[in-house]
């Protein structure tokens, strides 16, 4: 009975720890703001996406281990903390390619007043799965 209360409490709550967790690296753009652009963008992007990874990853274990108890946290456990990613991931992934086809489908002169299009999203969507692995092996495979 605790581990469905734990699945009831993980499943609709991991998408709001996934939003917190990248308000720490949000800040820490704002930060670097003395960098040049493209170069904030993909640190800031790739740090975010881990960032996200873990603590969604991170909360489903704590809520896990204080609910249902401290070697609960298994394979079913840690796909219902990395299946609802799926849904932000694929929405970044189609705003880097709606992002590619856009400045594909504007002109030379827009190009240049504009700038090369930022990755942002691509590095999301790459750091994201890196942390989807670093905590899977965090999670699953610590002694």
């Amino acid at each position: 009975m605790r581990i469905v209360l734990a699945y009831i409490i993980v499943i609709p709550l991991v998408q709001f720890a996934f939003s917190i967790g990248c308000l720490p690296v949000t800040l820490l753009g704002l930060a670097l703001c003395w960098l040049p652009e493209r170069v904030r963008f993909i640190l800031v992007g790739l740090l975010a996406g881990v960032a996200c990874s873990l603590a969604a990853i991170g909360f489903g274990y704590v809520v896990f281990h204080y609910v249902a108890g401290p070697y609960s946290f298994g394979g079913f456990a840690l796909a219902s903390a990395v299946v609802p990613l799926y849904f932000p991931m694929r929405r970044d992934l189609a705003t880097y390619r709606e992002d590619r086809e856009s400045e594909q489908d504007s002109s030379e002169l827009v190009r240049q007043a504009i700038g090369p299009a930022t990755p942002y999203s691509l590095c999301l969507v790459i750091g994201e799965i890196a942390g989807i692995i670093v905590g899977t092996y965090w999670t699953q495979f610590r002694s």
